[in-house]
């Protein structure tokens, strides 16, 4: 069964996969408590632009993929803050128009459709030398990021009002959190896909906050449903023919069912003991 290590592509998957696994929900998390994690699908999305316009211009789809996500990050950002449309609908216009966007870029361009494909579902076949370094980075990026400034994500997710009174920039490290969105969606593209990776980030996020633990707890207990899935989905996608994103996603579905029925099963226990 350890066969599937001795493949170079497999052991790019693992790698890059796993990096992206740990950072995917911790930043999830953040958007979960927001409740903003409808931002991580827009940013899937529009990431997808700047993989599409890479390849027509045979630029590496990563950079292009970040370098849009954030321009549109800007965007939504501004169109929140001036108020004049809501959150949501924000999130809604930028998502259908990425995938218009994509659509046109499609019809109007030839011989890259497979690779397309590829970004969009999740393939461990188009994950290049250059590509790992790309992912490694981001990822390296975002967890630092996360570590170093945990203390203003928290109190900024958890409660804006009382980081304003305390002098906290509420509207910069909301920004600046919308920024390693776009790090983690574009770091995981090829391993899960753009239609897929916000999952990756919402779904063990979920799962984890099932058990009731402190939010650091929660955070590390994300991260370990995450790499454990990604592991379990990669192993299930090299030996069952399927696409890597999808595999990846039912079994982080797997553990999420799994988290509701010991939640449920928790809470009738405390009841039966009243």
């Amino acid at each position: 069964m350890l066969e599937i290590f001795q493949y170079q592509f497999m052991q790019k998957a693992f790698l890059a996969g796993t990096f992206v696994a740990i950072v995917a929900p911790l930043v999830g998390l953040f958007l979960i408590v927001r409740r903003y994690s409808g931002l991580a699908d827009t940013i899937s999305h529009v990431s997808l632009v700047g993989v599409a316009t890479s390849l027509v211009m045979g630029l590496n789809p990563i950079g292009l993929s970040v370098i849009f996500s954030v321009i549109a990050t800007v965007f939504i950002d501004k169109l929140k803050a001036s108020k004049k449309v809501l959150g949501e609908s924000a999130l809604a216009i930028f998502t259908y128009a990425s995938l218009g966007l994509v659509s046109i870029i499609i019809a109007t361009s030839k011989g890259f459709g497979v690779n397309l494909t590829s970004f969009l579902f999740g393939s461990v076949l188009t994950i290049t030398e250059e590509n790992l370094y790309w992912i490694i980075t981001l990822c390296v990026v975002v967890l630092l990021a996360l570590i170093i400034f945990y203390k203003k994500f928290f109190v900024v997710s958890f409660d804006p009002e009382l980081a304003k009174i305390d002098g906290v920039k509420v509207s910069l490290w909301s920004f600046v959190l919308m920024t390693l969105t776009c790090l983690v969606i574009s770091s995981g593209i090829q391993v899960v896909g753009g239609l897929l990776i916000g999952a990756m980030m919402i779904i063990p996020a979920t799962t984890s906050l099932q058990y009731k633990l402190s939010f650091k707890g929660s955070l590390i207990l994300a991260s370990v449903f995450s790499v454990v899935s990604l592991w379990l989905g990669l192993f299930v996608s090299f030996y069952y023919n399927l696409p890597s994103g999808g595999a990846i996603v039912l079994v982080n579905m797997v553990f999420f069912v799994v988290g509701l029925v010991v939640n449920r099963v928790r809470v009738k226990g405390f009841v039966s003991l009243d």
